[in-house]
């Protein structure tokens, strides 16, 4: 239906709607009753105006737009486009509350604080109503077009109204009327810490990246042969893309009650589905609210993090593999001139008909929407209330400010005085501690592993990668209420938050909600369930008629994975196999090893001739497969047992070995520890501890004792225009040079420590020298803008598995105070004076935003009489914890570019807050401001 045809059905309407008004205005509606329509042929505006002729009659008669703005109506009290009409609609409850949210969350004053185009549509309002004949009426009231209407969402074009969408913002919160509130149509961003630029795509064909045998293994606790079958590639530990999150909540210990059932339905709320991927097959739906495809990979990745296939050769496995998926497209579209918006964008309105869409015919048991940004949408809580109300668990991100900022939709429940409408999710990494990007507070409920999460992705059907984001550990959750209503029927939202918050395990980071997701906990089943078999010894047969008098145990088989132990003489005493089966590229199977028997009389090798008997101490651990002198050792479970072979000759000769089986790391992630925050980058003279986290898809490994090691790196920050985004590249310095920085670095224990001299100068020279020698390789499109030593850590286990890790360190100068200052105190002030400014009264006024620099001060200066201090971070993965005294009055999050930082604060009432910013540096320092919120 075009604009004019609406504009028209419209007009007739309002004809035939009862005009009522307060005492105050009734006079004004008698005398001039004003509907404004738009003349098709000509596109000038004209009004018809119902007026008393001197006989006494009403007749209707046409006034141009500009002859009535010459009139008294602008002393009308109403300031609706359409003077002195008002609208007796009959709002609900919903509509009602949308009003009273709007009002008390300022949300005009926010409005007015924002760009329009960029942080919402341009001349584009919205409101939920009941249907299209209110939807047509409401865009009347507001003098503006009926643009659209789907799902319970009327989409209003004010562009002829007369309103900027402030005004009809505040108009429709007003009390004194009974206008639906509209809202902005903001358009909101993904923060997930790794974009769509730079993302190394893996085109993964199911063939398994370590090239062993290893289709049948079940990877769960005492992996066996003959397992559950499950060969996708990144469920193997030696991969490259391991899924580590399934050791972490005890995925596989939960398939042994189900791996998910098709009666149960996901709904991810995102940027679409790669629809022809091969981890979907025959569980897939998708409506796309916007027409724009989902060009955007994240909701692919998302998608598959629930749900992707298990058992079919293929990338990785999803929480619930057995569960269906509806992939609903929020992202893109067409913005006001009818151009495409980015696919790393949605709109308001798009995200509340996609809710809606899977809210009537209850389309889904799960909502998982891992998307959200810093305003507050009255109309987005309705609908996610709405949700709610009609059983459906929604399941929500908690966002990556790596601060305890107020972050919507996740935010809503802040509102509600604790009720767990919905359920927030952080992100915690590899050694169960907050992910460094992952927000945390109250808000959240619970925690799931978000860093370094393998997928899929929608470059192809075969196509995967690695992201990071509170967006992965939100489909964790989500998987996990879909497992558990799978195997115990729906539940409702509040039964579901109550089971997960009790099936959890501890968060080594505080403000991270009940805990960390456990899967086996949830099911009612204990973590390392599974369990092999022994396989039943044989004894050798044969005959000898000389008496033995000496017997050895040896083996030939060298493999680099074995400890085995021989004493001085060259002897066999001693071996250590593994629990399960981890061969890498060499084909060696860690879980046996063939042993041989070596029988002498005098000097006479009677080996091949003599009867022996094998036996085992202990055929938990270890079982026997014997033929004649030689013996197959196969480790069934972890223990020790002592192997003896005895010639039956009447010698009573008998050699024995001690074997211990023992439960490897199945990979290794290096984590840092910092006490304010998690960093990359590390200051001049400062330490930093790293974590070394031993993978536990084997069981949780017998000997978690690492090796500690690192080699000496360069990195440079690299500017693409192009892209506009700054990416990170590394290169190995020279032998030579790595030999010079050896000597100036420690690490033991995991605890990096750098002297206080720039000791990249004593390799290179200066700082400019070293740009000047890389920034020659970078022209065009991209600019080299600094170049930082550093080192890369690496951690390797020492139980002969090979199981290791690395983490990159960059060193700068560190931070020696953290001031804050706004934009327009600076004037060159020494910092010193800036510090005393302890209270700022902040206005919501544009020209101001809501910005604040963050001063690092790194080196003071005198030049032309003005004393300064350089502010900004040496390096942009220099990092900051935010932390808010009150989030509900402000809150606040960090962002930076290689030049700098700035201090993002989000005011949602009056108040005053207090903000402080921890450097991560190693630093250990701190800056607070005291901020003072008024509504303008």
């Amino acid at each position: 239906m075009n604009k004019q045809i609406r504009r028209l059905l419209a007009v007739g309407l309002a004809f035939c709607m009862i005009v009522t008004g307060s005492p105050a205005n009734v006079a004004a509606q008698e005398e001039s009753s004003v509907i404004t329509v738009e003349n098709t042929e000509d596109s000038e505006n004209i009004e018809i105006h119902t007026v008393e002729d001197e006989s006494g009659t009403y007749i209707d008669e046409a006034v141009s737009v500009e002859e009535s703005m010459d009139n008294d109506i602008s002393d009308q009290d109403q300031t609706t486009p359409d003077q002195g009409v008002v609208y007796d609609f009959e709002l609900k409850d919903y509509q009602l509350q949308i009003k009273e949210d709007v009002r008390s969350h300022n949300i005009t004053d926010t409005v007015s604080s924002m760009e329009e185009g960029i942080d919402y549509v341009r001349d584009r309002v919205y409101c939920l109503v009941e249907d299209e004949d209110q939807a047509m009426l409401a865009a009347m009231a507001y003098g503006g077009t009926l643009d659209s209407y789907e799902l319970g969402v009327a989409i209003i074009d004010l562009s002829d109204s007369g309103l900027t969408v402030s005004d009809a913002v505040e108009l429709g919160a007003r009390a004194d009327n009974n206008l639906p509130a509209v809202e902005p149509d903001y358009i909101v961003t993904l923060d997930d810490p790794e974009s769509d630029d730079g993302i190394e795509v893996i085109d993964d064909l199911g063939a398994d990246p370590a090239g062993a045998a290893w289709e049948k293994a079940f990877y769960g606790n005492n992996i066996i042969e003959g397992g559950l079958g499950l060969n996708d590639p990144a469920l193997n530990p030696l991969s490259d893309n391991y899924q580590w999150m399934h050791d972490m909540v005890h995925t596989y210990d939960a398939w042994t009650v189900t791996r998910g059932s098709s009666d149960i339905t996901v709904a991810v709320i995102d940027s679409g589905v790669y629809q022809g991927h091969e981890e979907f097959k025959g569980r897939l739906s998708t409506y796309d609210v916007t027409g724009d495809g989902g060009k955007n990979g994240h909701g692919t990745h998302v998608a598959g993090i629930v749900a992707a296939a298990a058992g079919n050769g293929k990338g990785g496995a999803g929480i619930a593999p057995g569960v269906r998926l509806l992939c609903v497209n929020v992202f893109g579209g067409k913005d006001e001139k009818g151009e495409a918006v980015t696919t790393e964008h949605y709109s308001s309105s798009n995200l509340i008909k996609g809710i809606e869409y899977v809210i009537q015919g209850k389309k889904a048991q799960i909502i998982n929407m891992s998307l959200g940004g810093d305003t507050y949408a009255a109309a987005e809580k309705a609908v996610i209330e709405k949700a709610y109300e009609s059983g459906i668990t929604v399941v929500i991100s908690a966002g990556n400010s790596s601060s305890n900022s107020l972050h919507y939709p996740a935010s809503f429940d802040m509102d509600k005085k604790g009720q767990n409408h919905i359920i927030v999710v952080g992100s915690v990494n590899q050694s169960g501690e907050r992910s460094d990007f992952s927000s945390f507070g109250n808000q959240i409920d619970i925690s799931a592993p978000g860093s370094d999460i393998y997928s899929t992705y929608n470059e192809s059907s075969s196509s995967y990668t690695i992201l990071d984001g509170t967006s992965m550990a939100t489909p964790i959750v989500s998987g996990a209420c879909a497992l558990y209503m799978s195997a115990n029927g729906v539940k409702s939202p509040d039964e579901m938050a109550a089971l997960l918050k009790k099936s959890v395990s501890k968060c080594g980071s505080p403000q991270m909600g009940a805990g960390i997701i456990d899967l086996a906990k949830l099911m009612g089943v204990t973590a390392g369930s599974a369990k092999g078999t022994a396989r039943s010894s044989e004894s050798g047969n044969a005959v000898s008629t000389a008496k033995a008098t000496v017997i050895t145990l040896d083996t030939a088989e060298t493999g680099v994975n074995y400890n085995i132990q021989k004493n001085k003489k060259g002897i066999l005493t001693s071996v250590q196999l593994y629990n399960v089966n981890i061969a890498g590229t060499d084909g060696v199977n860690e879980r046996k090893i063939t042993i041989n028997a070596n029988v002498f009389a005098g000097s006479e090798d009677i080996s091949n001739s003599v009867k022996l008997n094998w036996t085992t101490s202990n055929d938990k651990a270890v079982s026997i497969s014997a033929n004649g002198n030689k013996a197959i050792l196969l480790a069934t479970g972890k223990g020790k047992a002592n192997i003896t072979c005895q010639v039956q000759d009447g010698s009573k000769k008998k050699a024995v070995i001690k074997v211990n089986v023992i439960t490897p790391a199945s990979d290794i992630s290096v984590v840092p520890r910092n006490k304010n925050g998690y960093s990359n980058v590390l200051g001049y003279g400062k330490s930093l501890q790293l974590k070394a986290v031993s993978g536990t898809a084997y069981g949780i490994p017998d000997n978690k004792k690492v090796l500690w090691d690192y080699a000496p790196i360069l990195v440079m920050y690299v500017y693409n225009k192009t892209t506009d985004s700054v990416e990170r590249k590394t290169v190995d310095l020279a032998d030579g040079d790595s030999i010079k920085l050896s000597k100036k670095i420690k690490l033991g224990n995991g605890k990096l420590s750098i002297p206080r001299e720039h000791i990249i100068q004593g390799l290179y020279g200066s700082d400019y020298d070293l740009y000047n020698r890389y920034s020659k390789d970078y022209t065009g499109n991209l600019e080299l803008n600094g170049v930082y030593p550093g080192v890369r850590v690496t951690a390797t286990v020492a139980d002969g598995s090979g199981a290791s890790g690395s983490y990159e360190v960059d060193f700068t100068q560190p931070a020696k105070k953290l001031a804050m200052y706004t934009e327009y105190t600076t004037n060159w002030n020494p910092i010193p004076k800036w510090d005393k400014i302890s209270t700022i009264n902040w206005i919501y006024e544009p020209e101001y935003t809501y910005l604040m620099d963050i001063c690092c001060v790194r080196e003071y200066y005198n030049s032309y009489d003005h004393e300064y201090y350089t502010y900004e971070f040496d390096s942009p993965g220099g990092g900051a914890t935010v932390v808010s005294s009150n989030p509900a009055i402000a809150s606040a999050y960090c962002e930076f570019s290689p030049m700098g930082a700035v201090l993002v604060m989000i005011p949602h009432k009056n108040g005053t807050v207090t903000f402080t910013v921890y450097s991560n540096d190693g630093s250990g320092v701190k800056g607070k401001v005291k901020v003072k919120f008024k509504a303008r």
